[in-house]
Formats: C-alpha cells, sequence, structure tokens
C-alpha cells in the first residue's frame, strides 16, 4: 500500500504487527483525506475526490459498531469530516473519545481501508516513482519459524467458540488437516490438529513454485509475498525489534502523534513457547521449512539454530538433497541499463564495445517505445502525440537475461508481473525468455 503525500510504501507482512502497522498507515491515510477535505480536494484529481464525496458514512459506521467500537446514537458523525476525525481517535486510542471501552480494531476487515483508490499499488499514477531515492519502501519481517508457528497458533489451534471474531477460511482449512489424517484420528470436529499435521498439509505442493504461489499468505515465503527482489526496500523493520524500529519508521513518515502504547494483536507468547513447537518435528519436515524459507532466512539474516537445537540437522538436510523434496532457487544471470542520467553504469572491460552495443540497442528500442505510444495513443482515439508528456521522465530498464539448464527438482521464479506499460522480448531458439 502507498501514501504518495509521504512517498511511502509499505507491505504488509501478515504475523508480523501488520495489525500495528496498518492502523498507523490507516491513520496517516485519513489524515491525508482530511487534508484533502480541507483543500477542497485540491491536493487530488477530480476522480479521487468524487470517492470522497461519495463515502457512506453511515455505512462506515455501523461497520465500527459490528466490529466492537462503541459509537452511541448521539455522537454518530453527520458530515464525512465528523467520522474522519472520530475515525482518527479510533485508529489511535481504539475507541472515539476515552469514555467507552472498545475492543482492538483490526484493520484487515474493514472495508473503509480499501474503499479509497489512491491506497492501493495499482492507482499510482506512475509506478515507476516507487523506485525513486526520495520514496521509501517498507517491509517489516520476522523469524520465518517464528511467524509460522504464530500463524498454527491463531490460524489453526484456536478452535470457533474460542475466535474474538470468526475465520471460516482457517476453520475449513482444519477440517482439511482432519480429512487428511488416518481414519482413526479424522474425527477431530472440536480439537486441534498437532504442527506437525500442520506442516504436512502446508508443505503438499511445495516443490514446485505454482504450489509455493498457491499458499495461504500467513505461511507463504515473505520474500515472495512482497517481491523483495523487485522493489529492494529501503527501510527493514524487525518484529524483534518492533518498538524500536516502529519508532524509526513514525519519524521517517512524519507520524509524529501516534500513541505508543497501543499495539495490537500481541500474543503474548515468548521465543521459547515457539521453539517448543519445533523440538518434535521430524528432521524431514524442518529441511523441507528451511528450503521453503530459504530466502527468508538468508535475504534478512536469520538463523535456523535460533529455533532448531540439532547439530547435525543440516547435515541431515543435505542427505535430502536427492530427494523429490528437495526445493533450491531460482536460477539466472542478468545485467540490465536504464536511461543514463538517472544511473551509473558499471561496463565490462572484458567484452569489446559492450557500452556502444547497449547504448545503441537501448535508444533503438527507446524509438520503438515512443512509436508503439502514438499506435496505441491512434487506436484509443486521441491525437498520436497524447503520452508524450506521460514518458518524458521514463525509467525504462533494458535487461538481459541468461537461465542456465538446471537440474531435476529445481524450479525457476514464480510468474512475472510487469509494471510498465508494456515489456518489448527479444528472444532466441531456446524456449523461455
Amino acid at each position: 500500500m502507498v501514501l504518495e503525500s509521504r512517498s511511502l510504501m509499505y507491505c504488509a507482512v501478515p504475523k508480523v504487527a501488520t495489525k500495528t502497522l496498518l492502523n498507523a498507515m490507516l491513520y496517516m491515510h485519513v489524515q491525508d483525506i482530511i487534508d484533502n477535505l480541507d483543500r477542497n480536494g485540491t491536493y487530488i484529481g477530480a476522480d479521487r475526490a468524487e470517492w470522497e464525496k461519495d463515502t457512506n458514512i453511515t455505512l462506515f459506521t455501523n461497520e465500527l459498531r459490528q466490529k466492537g467500537i462503541v459509537i452511541p446514537k448521539t455522537e454518530e458523525p453527520k458530515s464525512l469530516a465528523a467520522f474522519l476525525r472520530m475515525y482518527l481517535k479510533v485508529l489511535r486510542f481504539g475507541n472515539i473519545n476515552g469514555t467507552y471501552y472498545s475492543r482492538s480494531l483490526n484493520p484487515w476487515r474493514l472495508s473503509f481501508m480499501f474503499s479509497f483508490p489512491y491506497f492501493r499499488l495499482r492507482s499510482l499514477p506512475n509506478f515507476s516513482d516507487i523506485f525513486s531515492p526520495s520514496y521509501t519502501r517498507a517491509i517489516f519481517v520476522r523469524h520465518p519459524f517464528e511467524r509460522l508457528a504464530s500463524a498454527y497458533k491463531e490460524r489453526i489451534a484456536t478452535l470457533k467458540q474460542d475466535r474474538i471474531e470468526p475465520e471460516p477460511v482457517y476453520d475449513k482449512i482444519r477440517e482439511e488437516i482432519c480429512r487428511s489424517l488416518p481414519p482413526k484420528q479424522r474425527s477431530c470436529k472440536g480439537t486441534i490438529p498437532s504442527f506437525e499435521d500442520f506442516i504436512e498439509y502446508i508443505l503438499i505442493d511445495t516443490n514446485t513454485s505454482t504450489g509455493i504461489a498457491k499458499m495461504d499468505y500467513h505461511w507463504q515465503p515473505y520474500s515472495l509475498i512482497c517481491q523483495v527482489c523487485k522493489f529492494k526496500y529501503n527501510f527493514i523493520g524487525k518484529y524483534e525489534m518492533l518498538n524500536d524500529d516502529f519508532n524509526s519508521f513514525r519519524k521517517i513518515a512524519n507520524l509524529s502523534d501516534w500513541n505508543l502504547e497501543k499495539r495490537n494483536g500481541a500474543s503474548g507468547l515468548s521465543t521459547y513457547d515457539y521453539q517448543k513447537f519445533y523440538s518434535t518435528l521430524p528432521d524431514d519436515l524442518i529441511c523441507q521449512l528451511i528450503r521453503l524459507y530459504d530466502q527468508d532466512f538468508r535475504l534478512f539474516n536469520y538463523r535456523v539454530d535460533d529455533y532448531i537445537n540439532r547439530p547435525t540437522l543440516l547435515e541431515n538436510c543435505n542427505q535430502y538433497e536427492n530427494s523429490s523434496t528437495v526445493l533450491l532457487l531460482d536460477v539466472k544471470e542478468s545485467f540490465s541499463i536504464g536511461p543514463q542520467h538517472k544511473q551509473k553504469i558499471r561496463w565490462s572491460s572484458k567484452t569489446l564495445n559492450i557500452s556502444s552495443i547497449w547504448l545503441n540497442y537501448y535508444s533503438q528500442c527507446q524509438h520503438l517505445s515512443e512509436h508503439l505510444y502514438k499506435l496505441f495513443a491512434l487506436a484509443l482515439d486521441s491525437d498520436e502525440h497524447w503520452f508524450n508528456n506521460k514518458i518524458n521522465q521514463h525509467r525504462c530498464a533494458l535487461r538481459s537475461l541468461y537461465y542456465p539448464s538446471l537440474p531435476q527438482n529445481q524450479y525457476r521464479s514464480s510468474t512475472p508481473t510487469d509494471y510498465g506499460s508494456f515489456t518489448i522480448l527479444k528472444q532466441d531458439s531456446i524456449q523461455g525468455f
């Protein structure tokens, strides 16, 4: 999600203080909307202002009531501005004025969070802006094994009658796990599958990138959820140092008036509590988990032995290298350049004339792109030069990719998502690109 006014992008990783962080993002978002209203919508485009005018105050007020926020009839907001100022108090303190007790607000369950179009990444007028040096691209991470155990504890090991809010999706997953057990163990209505049963269930089909892409986002690797290699996050907070890192995040986001005592969704479990989940887990399952979360471990400097105290474990994992469960990383080589005035390119001295070849090819691709834009404009019944002032500060990239042949059971990365207008591919006689 993106706050353009603060040049801030945040990728929410489930089970990593997302309730606290999303509430803070919502708080800043609502502040921006109030500022827009105070300026009569001049800060944003007319199409976005229309969304603000059409906001259903009664609907959102009733939704807050349904989520446990006490709002007496006498204090119902009569205007959008009044509703938003009340909403700021709810996000900051958990209630509308300090008089009425309310339970913790879960931002994932609020339709309001998704009601304004300019809170989402795809709504950016110029997507490439988030890659500029002035933008903060933030992510908060957590030890992969602790995050996984926390997801099990909250989503699977908490029964329907013990939940604050209904979780039908995870009640259904619990039943699916039970149905996968031997016949004598299938009657698990009202009981909880073991952590080992849960791990065996989530590891199904994770020997392919397609299977990993279909995983529930509460236990899907966050390196995939947030596409960390694409976005190159320049602010990385850690759950293990949340107080310090959240304070740094507040300063960067210019969020000075946040209630630091208010932290949503903390489970109360300690690291030792989570470590116990892994104490009896078989080596082969742990090895599969290490491979599944390999990028999460390596990219964010987490250690397996913080949770697994088995000196011979990695040696045992190597014994599974030839098994059908092995999960290795995407392998490729790449070289890319962008506009000359926006980057300093380090050219190889081993290849003759490489810089002139690449720059000439980049120039030709740029001319081709400009021609395609003219065709697009004409196809849309517009002047052929309509796109000119939209692309005169582009950050187009020219990339050369080499994918070597792979051994059996190794997989490529998941299907890419392009963030530009279009991609021009030059392929050779080998399949793929």
